[in-house]
């Protein structure tokens, strides 16, 4: 019943096996549960970062290129959708990853949130840093479909990780980074439709409710 996509759970099941016939049940038992755990870390702190790019006739769909290679990446434009929440423990291979697709020649990096469930302060920094970074190299970094509440921390967090370029889709991102690279400040579009958070909020900046969370009362975020 173990293929390629569980080769994780067999390892772990394998291991509680082994643990068992050697050092009998109980033993096996937390072996089995320590193998787990090293697994799911791991998984966390070296998430899948899948490379999209345009499906065949179609507009505005953007699937993995490795899955299907007849989807088609965008020149100077690279589509990276990251496949787990960021956090302190994955914040450094995810600028690596981005970084390296950076160094690949592309003028636009467009981070699909769609299946980013959460971020922290040190993932929001560092998204913030690297922004700033790519912008003195002419490299736009651009964010699309982030949810609710990372939306709310890199508000909160502040600095160039509030002045992130945000879209509404993959499409509308990669046409402005086909447009050409930014300019003026760091995390400021250059005329490009892409629109930072104090933007999206109507520049009324960063409000907070009676329980402390964030609010933009003129965002545009459904």
């Amino acid at each position: 019943i173990y293929g390629p996509a569980a080769r994780a759970d067999f390892i772990a099941a394998l291991a509680a096996l082994l643990g068992v016939l050697v050092f009998e049940t109980l033993p096996g038992l937390f072996i089995g549960i320590t193998a787990s755990m090293l697994l799911l870390l791991y998984r966390a702190y070296r998430p899948h970062v899948a490379v999209l790019g345009q499906v065949p006739g179609s507009r505005g769909q953007w699937a993995d290129v490795t899955r299907n290679p007849a989807n088609r990446p965008v020149p100077s434009v690279t589509v990276l959708r990251v496949e787990s929440g960021l956090f302190f423990a994955n914040a450094d291979h995810i600028r690596t990853v981005i970084q390296d697709a950076a160094a690949d020649g592309a003028s636009a990096i467009v981070v699909d949130c769609e299946t980013v469930p959460f971020v922290d302060v040190t993932a929001a920094r560092m998204l913030g840093q690297l922004s700033a970074s790519l912008h003195e190299q002419g490299v736009r970094l651009m964010v699309t479909h982030e949810v609710g509440q990372v939306r709310d921390v890199l508000a909160a967090t502040g600095g160039a990780a509030a002045e992130l370029e945000y879209f509404g889709s993959v499409q509308d991102a990669v046409d402005s980074g086909r447009a050409g690279p930014a300019t003026g400040a760091a995390g400021d579009s250059g005329g490009a439709p892409g629109t930072s958070w104090r933007q999206k909020a109507g520049g009324a900046g960063v409000s907070r409710t009676s329980t402390g969370k964030v609010r933009a009362p003129n965002c545009l975020w459904a």
